[in-house]
């Protein structure tokens, strides 16, 4: 039990309640009328109701306000994987139309398309139309000289005169039965005249794991949408709502799109699954990209799972108030029906009195959370079950004790600025690292609040609220988008950077070479012949070669060396800070080194030699782009000159 203290010490509210003295027969308490009684009663009742009413509004709001803040984090992290996958997507189609406008890209373009596909885990294929919608190149060779000019992706592509949109399409039914989204990019000659069109089909079996990865709970769903209301994935995977379309006016999506913002959480009828949901929604529409349409993510609960705690609790309150409301109700009947009943009726109000003693103290006992009181002398004046466990302390060791003695030195000098600004009247809220009594380290939720009479502060109360749960949590978010990054710039084969990477990395240079005036140089590396290898030792083995030049050349390079792998055998070497002269000799020493690999795979031993172009940066360079066009001119100048050479473009 709570020790009955000193009204000086007493924290308020949490001190036993006294019986009043007996009043005399005649005394003032007898002479209030009948009807001032009731409403003293009624008045109080509603006030302790108002209290209860207001308490459990804030929970279920914040109940509500904590689980919209989780939607909107998941809903962000499927929009940053998307939209990374659309920006590197976009990147390789706008590198491949303009190879093949520029006729670079004939004889290995299918080649090319199977190697891309496979280094894009999120696309299944990569195809080339002609003006008349017949395929020209593809990773699939059954898809080669089959027509889809009657495709709305092609036909919407075809008739948009800007080359610089990028066509998303409504998800539509593939030939192998599932669900697909196509983007492209409309391919004109010099003369502006359109003559055919790239695209990508994105993979559903890429996405549909990415969704499943946010369902941590059972009631939660997720689904990706088109930006012109077709339903495109699902998790988890309702067939029912395959190419559904949301587009009606009255949908949740429409009125996200009508909302003008990126994101937006509603709790409403979700038309997709007929039911009320809690939905947050984040639209897909990378900045670096003009979009025909963008795509839309919204992850969501079943408000109904979410709030089912809190009504308990409702209940719980609700029945407690009415059993209140009741016994006062009956003493205060009871005491009106007779006077000669007075000393009956004082024990039953009494005894009124203890039970709801009893219930605060039930309440302050059994809250999920560690509660306290403190006098300006910091000693304790009252602590719950759950702040004595945490402690490892009895009720007897806490009473009095002096909160450095509790705490220990060490986490008294952490909290003591906490400590003496409440002491001074100023709420203090905080996050602490504390060792349970058991030895487990346990994150914290503190809160100091001070106990002010008059001006003056006799204490302060403390609430504590273990989230040890959400900061685990919180870290695996975190790690899970780190993981997700790494897995956005790295290259999957053979671990160096990626395309993507690789163009970020060369425009952070190029503008401090701008800035400052530094030397800059790109090295342009293709292996020889590489397409042989493939053709007569299989892909495998290629794969292989591939793994065991970038493991040499990578060997060969400085720290601050970028080395990456811009698609298919071609690799890319970003020198900061090295001139013409040097840039010569590391292209020369990248081609020595390979030239001396003997690289072991499954086929036995390969021995393989690269051609290297290579340019320096120039004042007049406009962009990144303007030295990597120089330094792949000189690898062409080398393929020229016969291979296994370098050249300066």
């Amino acid at each position: 039990m709570v020790p009955d203290y000193s009204p000086d010490g007493a924290p308020p509210g949490l001190a036993p309640f006294r019986v009043p003295p007996q009043a005399g027969a005649h005394g003032p308490f007898y002479k209030v009328s009948y009807a001032w009684r009731w409403f003293a009663l009624l008045l109080g009742l509603t006030a302790f109701a108002t209290l209860i009413v207001h308490n459990l509004y804030k929970d279920h709001r914040n109940l509500l306000a904590t689980e919209k803040d989780r939607l909107k984090n998941q809903a962000q992290v499927v929009k940053q994987v998307v939209a990374t996958e659309l920006v590197a997507l976009h990147s390789v189609l706008y590198e491949l139309r303009s190879e093949w406008a520029s006729g670079r890209l004939r004889e290995d373009a299918d080649s090319r398309f199977k190697i891309l596909v496979g280094a894009l885990p999120g696309v299944r294929d990569i195809l080339l139309f002609d003006a008349g919608g017949m395929v020209q190149a593809v990773n699939d060779p059954k898809l080669l000289g089959q027509n889809f000019g009657g495709r709305d992706y092609f036909r919407r592509t075809a008739l948009d005169p800007s080359p610089e949109t990028l066509h998303v399409s409504r998800p539509y039914r593939s030939t192998q039965g599932d669900w697909v989204i196509t983007v492209s990019l409309r391919i004109d000659d010099a003369q502006g005249r359109f003559i055919g069109v790239i695209a990508a089909t994105l993979d559903p079996a890429y996405f549909s794991p990415l969704l499943d990865s946010m369902l941590h709970a059972p009631d939660m769903w997720a689904m990706l949408v088109h930006g012109q209301g077709t339903v495109f994935l699902t998790a988890p995977h309702l067939p029912e709502t395959d190419g559904r379309g949301l587009e009606r006016p009255d949908t949740l999506f429409s009125r996200h799109l009508a909302s003008g913002g990126r994101k937006s959480v509603f709790l409403d009828i979700m038309l997709a699954t007929g039911k009320r949901e809690l939905v947050a929604f984040q639209t897909i529409s990378p900045p670096a990209l003009n979009l025909s349409h963008p795509l839309v993510v919204a992850v969501a609960r079943d408000p109904e799972v979410i709030l089912a705690g809190w009504r308990t609790s409702v209940i719980r309150y609700g029945g407690a108030f009415g059993l209140l409301a009741l016994a006062s109700s009956m003493g205060l009947a009871l005491y009106q029906r007779s006077r000669r009943q007075y000393d009956r009726l004082r024990e039953s109000a009494a005894q009124a009195l203890v039970q709801s003693e009893h219930f605060l103290r039930t309440l302050t006992d059994n809250i999920p959370g560690m509660v306290g009181y403190w006098d300006n002398g910091l000693r304790c004046r009252y602590a719950n079950p759950a702040y004595r466990n945490w402690f490892g302390r009895s009720p007897e060791q806490m009473l009095g004790i002096h909160i450095r003695e509790l705490l220990g030195g060490k986490l008294y000098s952490k909290n003591e600025r906490y400590i003496l600004a409440a002491l001074r009247g100023e709420p203090q809220q905080f996050e602490r690292t504390l060792v349970r009594s058991d030895g487990s380290v346990g994150h914290t939720l503190v809160h100091y609040i001070p106990d002010e009479d008059a001006g003056r502060v006799r204490g302060f109360y403390v609430l504590v609220f273990d989230v040890s749960e959400l900061k685990v949590a919180q870290h695996q978010l975190e790690e899970l988008v780190k993981r997700l990054e790494v897995l956005a710039t790295t290259d999957s084969l053979t671990g160096m950077a990626n395309r993507r990477r690789l163009l970020e990395r060369c425009a952070e240079e190029h503008a401090r070479a701008a800035r400052y005036a530094q030397p800059l140089s790109f090295l342009m590396m293709d292996i020889d012949h590489f397409k042989h290898i493939n053709d007569s030792l299989g892909h495998d083995v290629g794969d292989e070669v591939l793994k065991a030049v970038a493991q040499s050349c990578a060997e060969a390079l400085r720290a601050t060396d970028v080395l990456g792998r811009l698609g298919g055998e071609e690799f890319g070497v970003l020198l900061p800070q090295t001139a013409t002269g040097d840039a010569r000799a590391v292209a020369e020493r990248l081609r020595r080194f390979v030239e001396s690999l003997v690289a072991t795979t499954r086929a036995g031993t390969v021995r393989v030699t690269v051609s290297v172009g290579f340019s320096t940066w120039r004042e007049t360079d406009h962009s990144a782009e303007d030295m990597m066009r120089r330094a792949d001119a000189g690898l062409y100048e080398a393929k020229r000159a016969g291979r296994n050479c370098v050249r300066e473009g």
